[in-house]
C-alpha cells in the first residue's frame, strides 16, 4: 500500500491538474489523457518502476480510447472482457473497476473461499456456499457492493 500510495503522489504532483477549493490547493489524479500523453518512457522516469509504467501506460491508452458509454451500458460480461483484454489487468483489477470506477454493481468477484471467510467474520457462524448465496441474492442489484464492503471489513 506504500508503494501504490508513493506512485499515486508522484502522478498527481507531477502529471495531474491544480485546483484551489477555498484558499487550500489540491492536486488532482491524472486523467487517462493525461497519462497517455506523457509517454511510456517519462511515465518510467517517474515512477521508476518499468513494469507498473507498462501497465499503467497501457490501461490509459485503453480507457483514453473507449468510448464512456460502452463502460457504463454495455452488457457487463462484454466490459469485463474487454478490460481483462488490457494488458495489467487482471480478474481483481477488472471487478473493482466494474464496482468502484464505473459502479457497476452487479457482478461479484466469486471468490467463494475468501468471502466465505468474511462472511463468517461478519455473521459470527460457519456459512455454507449456499448460505452465502442466500445472503447475497438478498441484495438484489446491490450484492456487489455487499461483497467489496463485506471484503473492505474483513
Amino acid at each position: 500500500m506504500k508503494a501504490a500510495h508513493t506512485i499515486k503522489e508522484r502522478l498527481i504532483q507531477s502529471v495531474g491538474d491544480k485546483i484551489t477549493i477555498e484558499g487550500v490547493n489540491y492536486g488532482t489524479f491524472p486523467s487517462a489523457e493525461q497519462i497517455k500523453n506523457l509517454g511510456l518512457e517519462k511515465l518510467r522516469s517517474l515512477l521508476k518502476n518499468s513494469r507498473k509504467s507498462e501497465y499503467l501506460f497501457n490501461v490509459s491508452e485503453s480507457f483514453a480510447e473507449v468510448d464512456e458509454d460502452f463502460l457504463r451500458k454495455a452488457p457487463i460480461e462484454e466490459v469485463k472482457d474487454w478490460l481483462l483484454n488490457i494488458k495489467g489487468i487482471g480478474e481483481w483489477s477488472a471487478h473493482l473497476e466494474l464496482i468502484r470506477g464505473l459502479g457497476r454493481m452487479e457482478e461479484l468477484y466469486g471468490n467463494d473461499r475468501m468471502l466465505i471467510k468474511c462472511a463468517e467474520k461478519v455473521y459470527g457462524s460457519k456459512i455454507s456456499k449456499s448460505e452465502l448465496r442466500k445472503i447475497e441474492e438478498g441484495y438484489e442489484a446491490y450484492k456487489g457492493y455487499w461483497e467489496y464492503y463485506l471484503r473492505a471489513g474483513c
